[in-house]
């Protein structure tokens, strides 16, 4: 994979990061970006949606001859701190591999 150096071969030289840390920085990237990203969606969506009717599930007998409902309405601030903080992570991801490195 790669070679030990001594420290004392290493004066006046600049040490550089073995290969191996090439991918995390890749993969922290990704998953920030598709946190941001979907946080960014579910803000998108509570702007447009003003309320979201989800079907309960019944696992009894009895339960499954009565249909219940459940109403999810999203906070006033919710629409706009969600596009905002997606936003914020998305930009994140952008400049993660550069403060990585250094």
């Amino acid at each position: 994979m790669y070679q030990m150096v001594q420290p004392t071969a290493l004066q006046g030289v600049e040490q550089q990061r073995p290969q191996i840390w090439s991918r995390p920085i890749t993969m922290f990237r990704a998953f920030f970006l598709a946190l941001g990203l979907s946080t960014f969606l579910l803000g998108l969506e509570c702007l447009v949606v003003e309320r979201a009717v989800i079907k309960a599930r019944n696992d009894s007998a009895v339960e499954k001859m009565a249909v219940s409902y459940r109403e999810v309405r999203p906070p006033e601030w919710a629409p706009w701190s969600l596009l905002s903080g997606g936003a914020v992570v998305m930009l994140y991801s952008f400049t993660l591999p550069a403060k990585m490195r250094g």
